[in-house]
């Protein structure tokens, strides 16, 4: 499936960029659309263009498309396959972790793309369909972790820098190609709070009982994960200048760790 899935997705994906790089004069048109293609889909969020894609800030054709790659690889395979059985089969329910996955990548995606929308200064000047495209690719891209940016990242006001942060922190979702802690996890660990809170024995979440040893796995690895990114903080905070921006720095090393 795995394979099967990553051939589709990129497939469709050099299929729709290709014809249109070549239609608008995008240099080495060809090549572009095959290396965005596989680097959306992957996450991995490489260019071969010096602005990254800035270039194509108000192009709605292009932002789709790299979206829909970044959040197909994001997502996970385990949900593909589920979404394509509830499709091709009949009475097919789909599964629990699906619809946490659906849920909490929907949720940070629209939580990241308003506030950009209403809060983020240097985007405030644009027309309000070409802020709204860039507050949810802005807003993907830090929650799937590809890293890609149509506007100038480090001309961000603090808390939008905060919150592209806190996105990448928790990241895509399970068995897919995104980094992060994982919706799964976070899903998780709201249970977990939510049941102590409330001074219940089983951990549920949407009436589903969550089994201890995946509790027990997911405070390990926030806390290994959380645990990791001070250390890498501190160490580049440590050797760079004392004038350094600190929220920068932290930007910096959630993205390389996510």
């Amino acid at each position: 499936n795995i394979v099967k899935y990553t051939f589709l997705f990129e497939l469709l994906g050099f299929i729709a960029l290709c014809p249109y790089f070549i239609a608008t004069g995008v240099s080495q048109p060809v090549w572009a659309a095959i290396l965005h293609t596989i680097s959306a889909f992957c996450t991995a969020g490489f260019s071969i263009y010096p602005d990254n894609l800035m270039q194509f800030q108000s192009d709605i054709y292009v932002n789709v498309v790299i979206m829909a790659l970044s959040i197909a690889g994001a997502m996970g395979f385990i949900m593909m396959t589920d979404i394509s059985r509830w499709i091709t089969r009949k009475k097919y329910k789909i599964s629990f972790t699906t619809k946490v996955i659906i849920v909490i990548t929907g949720s940070l995606a629209s939580w990241g793309t308003l506030h950009l929308f209403f809060c983020e200064d240097s985007i405030q000047s644009m027309p309000v369909g070409e802020r709204l495209m860039v507050s949810l690719f802005q807003s993907i891209s830090a929650m799937t972790t590809v890293g890609y940016n149509t506007i100038d990242a480090s001309q961000m006001v603090p808390i939008s820098m905060l919150i592209l942060t806190i996105s990448m922190y928790i990241g895509a979702s399970p068995s897919g190609t995104g980094g992060g802690l994982k919706s799964t996890t976070l899903s998780a660990l709201y249970a977990y709070t939510k049941n102590v809170l409330g001074m219940r024995k089983d951990i549920s979440l949407y009436g589903n009982i969550i089994p201890q040893y995946r509790i027990t796995s997911a405070l390990a690895t926030t806390l290994f994960y959380t645990f990791i990114l001070f250390v890498g903080i501190y160490l580049i905070g440590l050797f760079e200048p004392n004038d350094a921006d600190f929220l920068k720095i932290s930007f910096e090393a959630v993205s390389a760790l996510a």
